[in-house]
């Protein structure tokens, strides 16, 4: 059962994030890609000596991050010159209570940690203050409970 929900949930997801990331990078470029798992690695997983990546993507990962503000000024000194941050993430316009209530509880339910809810003014926000510049905002599809799927690309 609890397999069945995981595919429910994730494989659409998962196909709409690299479907579109992979349409827009461009072939022999390295990417890092950050959406496996939760993130935890990144505590203590050091960086190349010197900048390696073309793309770093968070594949519906960016919300289970404990520290995203850190994860940022991290991952930002790993890019080659020219390289851009991408995320595919749901995000809401409006406050949504009852959404902040059940996401977090659903991985008691399904096993899956959809971590918290990403308001787009408060990751609009947070891009802002880690000077990292908004060069696209694609909506890839309207989801459940007025959430929005997108794939927004930045460049510090």
């Amino acid at each position: 059962m609890r397999n069945y929900l995981y595919k429910f949930f994730i494989n659409s997801v998962t196909n709409y994030c690299y479907q579109n990331c992979l349409n827009y990078v461009s072939e022999n470029t390295s990417i890092l890609d950050v959406g496996i798992g939760n993130g935890v690695m990144m505590e203590n997983f050091l960086p190349p000596k010197t900048p390696f990546y073309s793309f770093i993507l968070f594949s519906m990962s960016f919300m289970l991050l404990q520290d995203q503000g850190l994860v940022l000024d991290r991952v930002k000194k790993w890019l080659k010159p020219g390289g851009k941050i991408l995320f595919s993430q749901t995000m809401f316009k409006e406050k949504m209570g009852l959404m902040e209530f059940i996401k977090p509880k659903l991985k008691y339910v399904t096993t899956i940690d959809f971590g918290e809810v990403i308001y787009e003014n408060d990751f609009f926000n947070l891009l802002k203050s880690k000077e990292l510049v908004v060069v696209e905002d694609r909506l890839i599809k309207k989801n459940w409970f007025k959430g929005e799927y997108r794939m927004i690309i930045t460049t510090p």
